[in-house]
């Protein structure tokens, strides 16, 4: 059995209105937070997992102690799981959200680069023609690695880099950079996760990196839901209490992480 060209431009229409069925049918009148059982699930990458989404389960388990969160890794097919209704959250770079969509923004972030504690190319700061010259470690997501957006500036504006390494994940970066004169361009707010427990300095990116807005979306079918509007609610506030991320981090040569594993902390 195969659909016809007219059932195949009835799936998405056909599909939008039984979701919004579905949700209108179940939705509650009231939502409770302290009393609710319900489960959501957030698809995020694990730079979101890491500065972001800790701060929120906190709140949430003092709030809201019997709701399931489910986090699921940032995949290629974000924008489809969210137009089939897979997904209840998915937190990503404004410039990747979609246009059919709800969307809220949550933060901004600017990008830092980090360099091994060891690495004796790399001071307190960094030249264009060192940063365009070293080997760099890039994060690309999914199987079709699409660009990140710091990739993606650099490469519109026809800067070259020299990438010695893809990483699937922000988290496995830093460990592709210890011990090598590598260096890599990330997040600031990731960057100082980072040096609180591994032996690398941050340093200013020589090129200016536009701010990247970072938001949370969700089926339209969601956007009254009363729970919905609640978990959102806690996003937008906890964003806030974020503060901004500096576009200058403070150069920090890695002695105190060392220091912190020799303590044993």
């Amino acid at each position: 059995m195969v659909l016809t060209p007219l059932a195949e431009s009835m799936v998405k229409p056909v599909g939008d209105v039984l979701r919004q069925m579905e949700a209108t049918i179940t939705a509650r009148p009231q939502f409770d937070p302290a009393t609710s059982t319900r489960k959501f699930t957030m698809l995020s990458s694990d730079y979101v997992t890491a500065v972001f989404l800790p701060r929120v389960l906190q709140v949430m388990k003092r709030r809201a102690p019997g709701i399931t969160f489910e986090i699921r890794p940032m995949s290629d097919r974000a924008m489809e799981e969210l137009d089939s209704d897979n997904e209840d959250i998915v937190i990503i770079p404004d410039a990747y959200a979609s246009d059919m969509h709800p969307k809220q923004f949550l933060f901004d972030e600017t990008y830092a680069c980090i360099a091994w504690a060891g690495n004796r190319l790399v001071r307190s700061r960094i030249s264009l023609e060192q940063y365009t010259s070293l080997g760099h470690v890039v994060v690309r997501i999914g199987i079709t690695h699409p660009a990140s957006f710091e990739e993606w500036f650099l490469n519109r504006l026809g800067y070259k880099r020299r990438i010695e390494v893809i990483a699937p994940t922000f988290e496995a970066v830093p460990h592709f950079i210890e011990g090598t004169d590598r260096i890599a361009t990330v997040h600031t707010r990731l960057a100082a996760v980072y040096r609180k427990y591994l032996p690398i300095k941050v340093v200013p990116v020589p090129i200016r990196i536009p701010t990247m807005a970072v938001v949370c979306q969700w089926h339209e079918s969601h956007d009254t839901d009363p729970g919905h509007i609640w978990v959102r609610g806690v996003l937008r506030g906890v964003a806030k209490g974020l503060g901004r991320a500096g576009s200058q981090p403070r150069v920090d040569n890695g002695k105190r992480a060392s220091a912190r594993r020799r303590r044993g902390r």
